[in-house]
Order: structure tokens, then C-alpha cells, then sequence
């Protein structure tokens, strides 16, 4: 019942002509259009996978997902899109983490509404009307995830609903080693599990060479050999988080 309620979801959010984040979507021939590996990190129902596929051609396709409901149609999906377009199309039951091959507790919604490693504040805004269940889910890392296709141009969709704090900072020491674009949702409110903030992934991003660039209402980061803009660009938007931060935690106190 969960699975159809979802597909039929899907079909009206995710993958009809004015489907959920079509501005990005519109704009994602122009930026994907030279990598070698595409990731769909938080793929969900694989709305970025479908559509990464009809543009790209002989090339890999990651989909990464967590929830066991949403992975189970994920998958069913990518066998049939991978014979669409010539890609190799592989999908991932895992929790997009810090450290590989550990178990840990995902929140499965079972609804439209995302699950999580931990109770978010999206979440907790449902609250009343889903029932929530944790199901045990092994993670991987990012730099697992590069160290598959090394010396290869890789464009990296990422929306983990807060899991990216922990995943940036798992990855920093080594991420400079890797041709890697990111398109990322950074989320406003704290990872519980781990008790990193949102604005640490900037300090992460800095510290890997990478800058952050605001783009409809998500982040394209990429390597950066201006120290001064990189520093400031980082900066700027750590400084931007902790007030969103504030704000948050204000409102939920009235």
C-alpha cells in the first residue's frame, strides 16, 4: 500500500514536466554534460537518477539510498532505465555516513515523507501523521563512493537530510584527491547523532580546497585554488547558517 501510494507520488512530483526542483532539473544538461559518474546521494524515488540517465550516455550512475521501502522501488526502477540510455546503473541500500560498513538506525516514515538517521525537524513537523520505525541500514562513505572510479570526473547530487554534516567531515582529508563536483541541500538543523551543526560542513569544504556557490536554494561546491575567495565564500556562509540555525531553534520555542 506504502509502495503505490509513493509511485503514484512520484510520478506527479518527481518525474512529470513540472516536477519538484525542475529549475535544477532544467539546468542539469548544462551541469553534468562532462562528468563520468554520476551520484544520486538521498536518491529517494531516483527522480535525479531518471533524469541524469536520459542525458547522459555510456557512462555510471549511482543511486544511494537509505530507506528500505524507497530502495526496494528505486531499484526496480534503475533495472529498467539502465537499459534506456547505455549507462551502467548501480543502486545502493545504504546510509550515506561518516565511516563504511557500520550499522545504524534509519527512520523509515513509511509515507511521502522523508526518512532520516535522526529526528529532524521535517520529521518532527509530521510527527502526528506518520509512524515512525528504525530499521538497522549499513552506511558507506564518500570517499568509498570516489574511490570506485578514481581519476575519473564525477558529479555528485547529495540530499541526506542532515546526514551530510558527518559524511563532509569523514571526507575533508582526502577529498582533494578527487575530480569531484557536488550539488548539495544543506540542511538547517543539527545532526543529533553526531552533535555537528549545520555550519560546520562549511569549515569541512574549506579545509578540503572546496567553495561553496548558492544555487536555487542549494550549494554547487567545488575545488577552488583562490585561498582568500574560498576562505571568505566559506565564511560568509557559516556565518548565514548559524543564524538560520538560531532562527530555527527560536521559532520551535514559541
Amino acid at each position: 500500500m506504502v509502495e503505490e501510494e509513493l509511485k503514484k507520488t512520484w510520478e506527479k512530483y518527481y518525474f512529470s514536466e513540472e516536477c519538484h526542483e525542475k529549475e535544477i532539473i532544467d539546468d542539469l544538461p548544462n551541469l553534468i554534460e562532462d562528468c563520468d559518474v554520476f551520484f544520486d546521494i538521498g536518491a529517494s524515488g531516483g527522480q535525479y537518477t531518471f533524469f541524469a540517465n536520459k542525458i547522459l550516455k555510456n557512462k555510471n550512475i549511482v543511486a544511494v539510498e537509505a530507506d528500505p521501502i524507497r530502495y526496494r522501488l528505486l531499484n526496480e526502477s534503475c533495472k529498467e532505465w539502465e537499459s534506456l540510455n547505455q549507462n551502467k546503473i548501480q543502486a545502493l541500500h545504504r546510509a550515506f555516513y561518516e565511516k563504511d560498513d557500520e550499522s545504524i538506525d534509519f527512520y523509515v516514515t513509511e509515507s511521502n515523507v522523508s526518512g532520516s538517521l535522526f529526528i529532524n525537524d521535517h520529521i518532527k513537523t509530521y510527527m502526528k501523521e506518520v509512524d515512525l520505525t528504525m530499521e538497522s541500514v549499513s552506511t558507506i562513505s564518500l570517499i568509498s563512493l570516489l574511490n570506485q572510479f578514481p581519476k575519473q570526473k564525477i558529479f555528485a547530487k547529495i540530499d541526506v537530510e542532515g546526514a551530510e554534516f558527518s559524511a563532509f567531515k569523514g571526507a575533508c582529508s582526502e577529498l582533494s584527491k578527487h575530480d569531484v563536483t557536488f550539488l548539495i541541500e544543506i540542511h538547517d538543523w543539527k545532526d543529533s547523532n553526531t552533535g555537528l551543526y549545520p555550519w560546520k560542513i562549511f569549515k569541512y569544504f574549506n579545509k578540503a580546497g572546496f567553495a561553496p556557490y548558492w544555487f536555487k536554494k542549494h550549494f554547487i561546491v567545488k575545488k577552488s585554488n583562490n585561498f582568500l575567495s574560498r576562505i571568505l565564500r566559506n565564511l560568509s556562509f557559516s556565518i548565514v547558517y548559524r543564524f538560520r540555525y538560531l532562527i530555527g531553534v527560536f521559532k520551535s520555542i514559541k
